[in-house]
Parts: structure tokens; C-alpha cells; sequence
């Protein structure tokens, strides 16, 4: 997507809403304040990766079975 003369949206922020990180803290602070916040992520993370999956998943059933393929 390109934006010309336009801010690009912004993101959204809210509590329990997920964002990718992609480096360390600024300053390489921590980016968890304890180790409840960084099970939190990571448990959050795991769902999201198991629910993207599961969708992804062929679906066999009686018009779409293995042997008629």
C-alpha cells in the first residue's frame, strides 16, 4: 500500500491487543516487565499461531476426500 501526502493509518492500541516485536527494547531494555508478561505474550502468541493453522488445514470430507482427488 502507498501513501502519498497521507499519514498511513494508525495502529491500533488497545489493551490485549497483539503486536509483532521485531527487535529488543529501546535502549535494550526489557520489553516484559516480569515473567507473567512474557508467558502472557508467548501463551497469546501460541494460540494465534494454532488458530492460523487449524484454519489453513485441508478439509476431507465427502466432496473433497483423498481418493477423489
Amino acid at each position: 500500500m502507498i501513501y502519498k501526502n497521507y499519514a498511513p493509518p494508525s495502529r491500533i492500541d488497545a489493551p490485549g491487543v497483539l503486536h509483532h516485536i521485531i527487535c529488543r527494547g529501546i535502549e535494550r531494555r526489557d520489553i516484559f516487565h516480569d515473567e507473567a508478561g512474557r508467558k502472557n505474550s508467548v501463551d497469546r502468541l501460541g494460540d494465534v499461531l494454532i488458530m492460523r493453522t487449524m484454519r489453513q488445514m485441508p478439509v476431507f470430507g465427502r466432496d473433497h476426500s483423498p481418493s477423489e482427488m
